[in-house]
């Protein structure tokens, strides 16, 4: 490795991280820094969910209960914060382990992410407002490098004149700098539940809260921090003159059960973010040049029945394998929710945003190059057109090479039963 290791645990809201995490680092000699936006402040012990101390097993957290909760905390304060919690534990020869469900946090510590001023313009420069005159518009191809070009549409003046400058003052393509942007070797587990199996514990983790004191300790912060779904019931504790029982019953259940809805919106938003911007980032990591610096994992925590396997024993081999420097297995082959989850290499269907396509049936008459599509959106929008439909089905009986499979379904879907073109099934493409 470049460099000493960091390890993350990510997750939704009560799918297990910090067992998890207890347990990783007891088996790695690891340290927890913690990276969960609420449980940076004092107090709020049930409300923000914190380990209790007895649950740490004895392994140090850092960055946990130690800001007033009238202060705010900026996602820029934490990446110092934890970047020196970081180096202190790699001084002390342990490993660092990240754990939290505020992934926009973890996110901007793992990638630096940097910003590159524009350069600036020497004696003599002129600014050219149109990348047809450019001089170095013939070396695009250069501050691009494949993998970004192909991303770039070619009318986008803007994204490809940043990647000029970046080229002009770092003297690297645009994508190659990106992947200079990892700050540290990572294996990242994401702890996984499928909804059906989450959504009753996070409910009876609610009920638990209540049982523990919820509303006492909610009472005693309301001078500081909102008490959420359940403002208006604790207010009505108080009002004058009191509120009939039965109908402070009923204000209390709506509290709880508005409380149970919105931690599992939460929780599916946490999955989003996972799914569409942490692991795209993380397993693109995996498969570049430095690929044994990055690995991503997700573990199956449906069952807690399973949690040995699946979870605990499967984790604790991975992160001594990553750290060993050995050949990992591919994170899509540990289990069925990884495999369909996960982006597989080279899939077609699972393409990032903003790739190029080009339609081989769609073809300019004077030039004879084929349409050019850039996005999956656009992409979309010209499978469903007559005009590609025509040139499918007439490329089709002449034996040519159409837009794909993909492309090819979307054709036989919108056709109807004789051949021709069923209008309303290009809104509808299933």
């Amino acid at each position: 490795m470049t460099s000493p290791p960091v390890f993350a645990v990510v997750g939704t809201t009560g799918v297990g991280k910090s067992l998890f995490a207890v347990e990783l680092a007891r088996a790695i000699d690891g340290e927890i820094i913690n990276a969960d936006s609420m449980q940076v402040y004092k107090g709020l012990d049930i409300a923000t969910n914190k380990a209790p101390v007895a649950e740490r097993g004895g392994i140090q957290h850092h960055l946990m209960d130690f800001l007033d909760p009238c202060r705010e905390y900026s996602v820029t304060e934490f990446k110092r914060d934890a970047i020196e919690t970081i180096n202190s534990i790699h001084a002390r020869n342990r490993i660092p382990i990240l754990v939290g469900g505020t992934n926009y946090y973890i996110q901007s510590l793992l990638w630096k992410q940097n910003l590159l001023a524009a350069p600036t313009p020497s004696e003599g420069d002129t600014r050219h407002t149109d990348l047809a005159g450019h001089p170095l518009a013939a070396r695009i191809g250069d501050a691009l490098a494949a993998k970004m070009a192909n991303r770039l549409h070619e009318r986008n003046d803007r994204k490809i004149r940043r990647s000029l400058e970046v080229f002009y003052t770092t003297g690297k393509p645009h994508s190659e700098w990106l992947n200079d942007q990892q700050r540290y070797p990572t294996c990242i587990f994401w702890l996984y539940a499928d909804s059906e199996q989450l959504n009753p514990r996070l409910d009876a983790r609610v009920g638990d809260m209540i049982k523990l004191g919820l509303f006492a300790e909610l009472s005693e912060m309301r001078d500081k921090v909102s008490a959420g779904e359940f403002d208006a019931y604790l207010t009505s504790l108080s009002a004058s003159p009191p509120i009939d029982p039965p109908a402070l019953e009923a204000l209390r259940a709506t509290s709880v059960e508005e409380m149970m809805r919105a931690t599992r919106r939460y929780a599916r938003r946490q999955v989003t973010w996972i799914r569409n911007k942490l692991a795209p980032m993380s397993l693109a990591e995996m498969g570049g040049e430095e690929g044994k610096d990055m690995g991503f994992f997700l573990l199956d925590a449906s069952s807690l029945e399973e949690w040995k396997a699946r979870v605990s024993d499967l984790g604790i081999s991975l992160a001594k394998t990553f750290l060993a420097q050995a050949p990992l297995p591919s994170p899509q082959s540990l289990s069925s929710h990884a495999a369909a989850l996960l982006p597989a290499p080279g899939t077609p269907a699972r393409l990032p945003p903003q790739t190029k396509r080009t339609c081989p049936v769609c073809v300019d008459r004077i030039t004879g190059a084929g349409k050019v599509l850039t996005g999956d959106k656009e992409w979309e929008v010209h499978l469903a057109t007559r005009i590609h439909l025509r040139n499918s089905r007439s490329a089709w009986r002449r034996g040519k090479p159409v837009a794909g499979g993909e492309a090819r379904g979307a054709d036989e879907r919108a056709a109807g039963p004789d051949g021709g073109v069923d209008g309303g099934a290009r809104d509808g493409r299933g």
